[in-house]
């Protein structure tokens, strides 16, 4: 089993200390594959399954999923605040690319990677259901220590979703001491 990547980890406790209401909840996967019974029959799909999914299972994989460089934060465009949220989120990750270190944040249909944007996403999932950010294997294991420094966005963030106010996490100045 390989590990989950260091900035992987942190930005997903970082998330689910700041949202644990929707982060630290499960959904219905309706798409997931359960594979096929004794007698070789499909099983039907579908299971509940965390918001928050890192996994790491295969370092030698090319799958940033299954070497630990991915994390899905799973937050529905259909539901408006759920969007809402997501779609702070994604400012707040652009904002704190440099700080961060992730190579790619897809959402909805767009991305933001190490070669600009935001831009439409060629590929053929286009991340309704979940934001995807990576980092390279460089970055990822180096760019930890980042949330203290993200921490105050998504603390503005959090208060905005929770009284249903739009506020612009990029929009607030740091306090000053």
């Amino acid at each position: 089993m390989a590990a989950i990547a260091p900035a992987v980890q942190e930005l997903k406790d970082t998330l689910a200390q700041t949202f644990p209401e929707i982060l630290n909840t499960v959904f219905w996967d309706k798409y997931w594959d359960n594979g096929k019974d004794r007698t070789g029959k499909p099983k039907p799909k579908g299971r509940w399954a965390p918001r928050l999914q890192a996994s790491g299972k295969n370092p030698n994989s090319g799958d940033p999923h299954d070497n630990g460089l991915a994390l899905d934060i799973f937050l529905f465009k259909t539901n408006w605040s759920e969007w809402a949220l997501a779609t702070e989120l994604v400012n707040v990750f652009i904002v704190n690319k440099a700080v961060m270190g992730w190579s790619a944040v897809i959402y909805d249909g767009m991305t933001t990677d190490d070669f600009g944007g935001p831009k439409v996403y060629p590929g053929r999932d286009k991340h309704q259901t979940h934001i995807h950010i990576e980092w390279p294997r460089s970055r990822g294991i180096a760019s930890a220590g980042f949330s203290y420094q993200i921490q105050y966005q998504l603390d503005m963030v959090a208060v905005s979703w929770r009284t249903g106010e739009q506020i612009s996490p990029t929009a607030h100045t740091y306090p000053s001491y």
